[in-house]
This record gives C-alpha cells, sequence and structure tokens, in this order.
C-alpha cells in the first residue's frame, strides 16, 4: 500500500483507515487499496463523503480544517490519507 512511485514515497495507511474507508467502497474488492484508486470509481458518492468524513473525524478525533473539504481531498485514497495524516501527524512506515 505504498502511497507514490518512485522518488515520491511517502507513508501508508493505518489498518484504521482502510476500514473506515472500505465502508464507503462498494466496489472496492476483497484486494489492497492502492493510493491511485479513485474514490468514486470505488463507489464513493457525495452522500457516502458525508459519512465518511463523520467517520474519519470521530475515528481519529480531529476536524478537517475547511481548505481539506475540497474535491481533490477525496479524489483517490492517496488524498485522503495524505490529507487526514496532515491533520492526525499519523505517518505508517511499510519499513
Amino acid at each position: 500500500m505504498s502511497m507514490g512511485d518512485g522518488d515520491q514515497r511517502v507513508a501508508v495507511w493505518d489498518a484504521t483507515f482502510e476500514a473506515m474507508l472500505r465502508v464507503y467502497l462498494p466496489y472496492g474488492g476483497e484486494g489492497p487499496l492502492g493510493a491511485d484508486d479513485v474514490l468514486a470509481d470505488l463507489g464513493l458518492d457525495s452522500m457516502s463523503v458525508v459519512s465518511l468524513l463523520v467517520d474519519l473525524e470521530a475515528g481519529y478525533g480531529i476536524e478537517f480544517p475547511d481548505e481539506l473539504l475540497t474535491a481533490e481531498t477525496f479524489d483517490t485514497v492517496g488524498s485522503l490519507w495524505t490529507a487526514l495524516s496532515g491533520v492526525t501527524g499519523v505517518r505508517v512506515d511499510d519499513a
């Protein structure tokens, strides 16, 4: 579950994030999620975004700042994790 390719390698997400996210991805399949997986293609719709946001905020004890409440944040698995980890400070190394 690497977040990038080549020199853009960043953290991977934790199991809590993936478990919370999968609830809202009816087309996510059973294989691992990739950082570039487009959330809308996996079934995340606008109503689900709101529910997912509430769950992430409650689960991590944070509040997303308004500037992160954009379509770009909820575009891919990686973009959402990058936003969440930026707010929480959570980093999970794959080493």
